[in-house]
């Protein structure tokens, strides 16, 4: 996921050739292209779609403790309440 909100705008940014502008442009565009019917469901501005590196990078961090704190056997927290799992594993 990192990999494919990061490198349009790393590759515009680090790579010197013409070519890499192009296809960052093309990727930056896409992307702005398919979020934009949300941010007008929402009613936010167009430049959110600038935020996607960093929205995308927090929903994986974000997805990642999750999966962390299952595997330890953490369930769901919420308001200092537990509520825990009716399955035995």
């Amino acid at each position: 996921m990192t990999s494919m909100f990061w490198a349009a705008p790393l590759a515009f940014l680090l790579l010197p050739a013409q070519e890499a502008y192009i296809v960052s442009t093309l990727a930056w565009m896409v992307m702005f292209i398919t979020y934009m019917p949300t941010l007008i469901y929402y009613q936010r501005s167009p430049l959110w779609s600038l935020a996607l590196p960093a929205i995308g990078t927090l929903y994986l961090g974000m997805t990642w403790t999750s999966a962390l704190r299952y595997w330890r056997g953490e369930r769901a927290c919420w308001k200092d309440r537990r509520y825990e799992s009716n399955t035995n594993n």
